[in-house]
């Protein structure tokens, strides 16, 4: 167990964002962490588009774009893995030993309670999003971020995100 104090800022491989979040194949819709920053509550992940992504054949056939709502996912997922570091960082967990303390904080689900991000650039396989979200609002089990998703410099998405906890063993509604 590391014992010194987390450093301000870090980026995280892809192995580490696997063990962080609960999405798999073909579902996980970032690559790595470029950058989280703890005293700004701001994460910067990267999503490459690739041809081979499985649902960009029928999206739209002989143009591939990625799709929106897929762009609105990967913001939100990576929202949630902000949220999920700034709690383990929180807590006095160092980046190094996120991997023993992850079930501990995966003890709640994090859903996207809400979206209202504007469209303004479409994506297409070859290019690499930048998605960036920033913490604006924290209550209790729920949170608000302000999320950008750019490609080349270029602003592809832009809004606002909502999230809750919920406890994974919720009754069905």
């Amino acid at each position: 167990m590391t014992t010194q104090a987390a450093p301000e800022k870090f980026e995280l491989d892809h192995r580490a964002v696997r063990h962080l979040m609960p999405h798999g194949y073909p579902f996980q819709m970032f690559d790595i962490v470029e950058e989280y920053d703890h005293a700004a509550a701001r994460m910067v992940a990267i999503k490459n588009v690739s041809q081979n992504d499985p649902f960009l054949p029928g999206h739209f056939p002989g143009n591939p774009i990625f799709p929106g709502v897929l762009t609105i996912e990967a913001l939100a997922q990576t929202a949630g893995c902000c949220w999920i570091v700034n709690r383990l960082i929180n807590n006095r967990i160092h980046p190094d030993d996120f991997p023993a303390h992850v079930d501990n904080i995966n003890d709640m689900a994090t859903v996207l309670a809400e979206s209202k991000i504007k469209h303004t650039h479409p994506v297409y396989p070859g290019d690499q999003i930048r998605l960036e979200t920033k913490l604006s609002l924290s209550r209790e089990e729920m949170c608000v971020f302000k999320a950008v998703a750019s490609v080349n410099g270029n602003e592809s998405s832009r809004g606002s995100l909502t999230l809750a906890r919920i406890p994974w063993n919720a009754p069905p509604s």
